[in-house]
C-alpha cells in the first residue's frame, strides 16, 4: 500500500512526507504509515486528494477508478483495524461514493501529441501533430496536455506506449518528472542537477552544459496505460 501511494506522490509533484503532513497534521505519522498502518479517514483522504479509489490503494485492483463495491471495502479495512465506524464516518464514505462516482461521469478535452517523446535516444515534440480527446477522472485536473511515451529508459512508472499527462510549466524542481524540449529532441526524464536522469539504471543521465538548448514543456502530473 505505501509503495502505491508513493507512486501517486511523484506522479503528483509531492512526496510522502509532505503527504502524511498534510492528511493528518503531522510528518510524524509517516513511520506508522510505513508499517501498512493508515486510519480509515486517512485512506479516505488520500483517495479523495488523488481521485483513485481505496481499492486501487491497498493493492487490490490496478484500476484507479472508484468502483460501487468501495463503501464495503473501506468498512472491512476498518473492521481489520478495529475501528468501530461513526454515523458520521458512514456518511463521510458515502458522500466520498458519490463524489467519485461523479468524477468518473465527467468528460473535457485536452490534446494528445502522436509524436511520442521518448523514453529512449529522443523523439520530435514541438510540432501540431496531436488530437483532442476526451478524458474523464483518470486524468489528473492539473493537466494540460497529454504525449505517449516511447521507449523504456523510464520503466516501470513510465512503460512503453503509456500516455503521460502534462501540467504546462517554465521549470520543474530536481527530483520532478518532466517533459522537455533537448537539441530538438523530446524526452521525459527525472530532473537533475545539470542532468535529465531515466529511472532506468541502464540508461545514463544526459548531461547539460551552457551549449545544451533545452525547455522545459512542463511537469508530469499522471500516467495512463492507455485511454479508455
Amino acid at each position: 500500500m505505501i509503495e502505491r501511494i508513493e507512486q501517486l506522490c511523484t506522479r503528483n509533484g509531492t512526496n510522502i512526507t509532505s503527504l502524511c503532513k498534510e492528511i493528518t497534521g503531522s510528518s510524524g505519522n509517516l513511520q506508522t504509515w510505513r508499517k501498512g498502518n493508515i486510519r480509515n479517514d486517512y485512506l479516505i483522504k488520500i483517495a479523495q486528494k488523488f481521485k483513485v479509489s481505496t481499492d486501487y490503494l491497498l493493492g487490490e485492483t490496478d484500476n484507479p477508478l472508484p468502483i460501487k463495491n468501495d463503501a464495503p471495502k473501506l468498512r472491512s479495512v476498518a473492521r481489520m483495524q478495529d475501528v468501530k465506524m461513526t454515523k458520521e464516518e458512514d456518511e463521510q464514505i458515502a458522500q466520498y461514493i458519490e463524489f467519485l462516482l461523479a468524477q468518473r461521469q465527467k468528460k473535457r478535452s485536452i490534446q494528445l501529441y502522436f509524436l511520442p517523446a521518448s523514453a529512449g535516444d529522443g523523439a520530435f515534440l514541438d510540432s501540431n501533430d496531436f488530437d483532442t480527446v476526451e478524458v474523464g477522472s483518470e486524468v489528473p485536473q492539473s493537466a494540460t496536455f497529454g504525449v505517449r511515451i516511447s521507449g523504456d529508459s523510464m520503466k516501470p512508472d513510465y512503460p512503453d506506449g503509456c500516455i503521460a499527462w502534462v501540467q504546462i510549466t517554465p521549470s520543474i524542481q530536481d527530483g520532478q518528472i518532466g517533459v522537455f524540449i533537448l537539441d530538438g529532441e523530446g524526452y521525459i526524464k527525472q530532473q537533475g542537477q545539470n542532468e535529465l536522469i531515466s529511472l532506468n539504471p541502464q540508461y545514463a543521465p544526459l548531461q547539460l552544459n551552457e551549449y545544451s538548448n533545452i525547455r522545459t514543456c512542463g511537469l508530469v502530473v499522471g500516467v495512463t496505460n492507455d485511454l479508455k
